[in-house]
């Protein structure tokens, strides 16, 4: 039935090195990154458009309730560059 199949799914997730965890009862996947044991959630965010390349950077006080945001949702990757400008969007971070 339909509970064998989502247990199949679940166990092949595992196998692949992606852990089932809910992170603030959201239910935010979380994955393996690299050998050190480093966890991240299997969703990230993309952080180029806080500071850069989208038009004007935005109001600090806006970022910062995105990232808490998506932190409190259980996002925990946050993908950023130097090359949005140097340390912007890390400062913020």
């Amino acid at each position: 039935g339909n509970e064998s199949k989502l247990d199949r799914e679940r166990e092949r997730e595992r196998k692949r090195g992606v852990r089932e965890k809910s992170m603030a009862n959201f239910g935010v996947r979380r994955m393996k990154l690299g050998s050190q044991g480093l966890e991240v959630s299997a969703q990230g965010l993309g952080c180029m458009g806080i500071s850069a390349f989208y038009g004007p950077s935005k109001p600090e006080t806006d970022a910062l309730a995105l990232l808490h945001h998506a932190i409190d949702s259980g996002v925990t990757f946050l993908d950023t560059s130097d090359v949005y400008g140097p340390e912007t969007n890390e400062l913020l971070l």
